[in-house]
């Protein structure tokens, strides 16, 4: 009897003040909502970046040289030093039995030709088993082998984009 007579009194009250029960239950909505927006945000941010971790190998450690900052979330190398050699590589895979590839690359930012289009681009050096280290998967064609990098062969590996803009739709 109580519950009934308590539920009669709070109903009662509601509807003798319909615009604040109205309000109070707009309030609850728009609350509930950004919390669910906010939560569906963050849950999009993480399989965004989980996606792209993966992407990039999630048991993958890059040892650059220099003093590296970030800035716009991009790392900049302000101070060029030379100190890591090839060596350096092998004896951090040496080092360790749980290391299970190396790979020495150096990167630089430059310009890319062709007949008439020329862009800017970051281009990179790299050991053949950098393609193994950094998950890179080739479309078209094929990675250079060890024996070719040790000749010192003229080989180019492009990605999507940078062929695409050079070349069009050329092959």
């Amino acid at each position: 009897m109580k519950h009934l007579r308590n539920l009669a009194m709070s109903a009662a009250i509601l509807l003798s003040f319909r615009l604040r029960t109205a309000l109070s239950v707009v309030g609850v909505l728009v609350g509930v909502a950004a919390l669910i927006i906010i939560v569906s945000v963050g849950n999009g941010t993480k399989s965004e970046l989980e996606e792209m971790f993966n992407a990039m190998g999630t048991d993958l450690l890059i040892v650059q040289s220099g003093k590296v900052m970030m800035h716009h979330g991009h790392a900049h190398q302000t101070t060029r030093v030379t100190t890591l050699r090839e060596d350096d590589a092998a004896a951090i895979a040496a080092a360790d039995p749980v290391v299970i590839g190396t790979a020495a690359a150096i990167a630089r930012p430059m310009q890319l030709q062709y007949r008439a289009i020329a862009i800017q681009t970051n281009v990179e050096a790299i050991a053949p088993g950098g393609f193994y280290c950094k998950n890179i998967k080739v479309a078209s064609g094929r990675p250079f082998t060890a024996q070719e990098s040790g000749a010192r062969r003229a080989i180019a590996v492009l990605g999507a984009t940078v062929a695409a803009n050079l070349f069009g739709g050329e092959d």
